[in-house]
């Protein structure tokens, strides 16, 4: 259930911009790269966001259980 609502909820949370930092360092990156070393970096890229999206799911179960905790404590 608590995933459910994470996945309702995800198109809704605040997300961060890229920093300009990034985005220039990675354009100047990706011009050194030849097709198939930048076809790898971008799949590395993905596998690292989706990693984070992992670790962004647990961290939210985990909250909603800490308050699920909090709100239980404090009726009792």
């Amino acid at each position: 259930m608590i995933d459910e609502i994470y996945n309702y909820r995800q198109s809704s949370l605040l997300t961060v911009p890229i920093s300009e930092e990034w985005e220039t360092l990675c354009i100047k990156f990706e011009e050194m790269l030849t097709d198939d070393q930048l076809t790898m970096f971008h799949k590395l890229c993905d596998l690292q966001s989706a990693s984070a999206t992992d670790d962004m799911r647990v961290a939210y179960k985990a909250g909603f259980k800490d308050g699920a905790t909090a709100m239980i404590e404090v009726m009792e």
